[in-house]
């Protein structure tokens, strides 16, 4: 029920991944959802999650837009990544963080661009952008566990 009520309001805002994908451009992200520093405040947004993008969209629109992530890390992080590595390390994102909504992954790219996670040295490094997912899932998973019943359900994370 949820799902079909945020479906509904996805598909009228953007009514294809093409035109949710210039939308929610990373600078739009990074504009849209500023006010959103902590993990916490990411959770508690409500905003879509990746699975359900997933739902609406398909994956493979979900695994280029976390692609133009990763073109925008390397090209923050002044290293070269090659077609094949962004395409695996999305494609592995897509699956392993199918459970954040968009401002969690909007502030996981925000710590990776701040060097929260560990230093590239000008290279690309898929562990490293893997183990970063790792760890906020990790804080993630401890924050979940402190919400009430009340507030897990009201974020569909029961």
């Amino acid at each position: 029920m949820i799902l079909e009520a945020k479906r509904e309001q996805l598909l009228m805002a953007f009514p294809t991944a093409e035109c949710f994908a210039t939308a929610m451009n990373l600078d739009a992200c990074l504009e849209r959802y500023s006010t959103q520093r902590t993990p916490i405040e990411a959770l508690r947004s409500g905003k879509i999650k990746l699975r359900e993008l997933t739902v609406i969209y398909g994956s493979r629109p979900v695994v280029g837009w976390i692609s133009t992530w990763l073109i925008a890390l390397s090209s923050m992080m002044d290293f070269e990544i090659t077609d094949q590595q962004r395409k695996t390390t999305a494609a592995i994102l897509s699956e392993d963080l199918y459970m954040l909504n968009l401002v969690e992954i909007t502030l996981l790219f925000k710590r990776l661009f701040k060097g929260v996670y560990g230093v590239f040295y000008g290279k690309f490094n898929m562990q490293t952008i893997l183990i970063a997912a790792r760890e906020y899932r990790q804080e993630r998973g401890k924050l979940v566990q402190k919400l009430s019943g009340q507030e897990l359900h009201r974020l569909g994370l029961l």
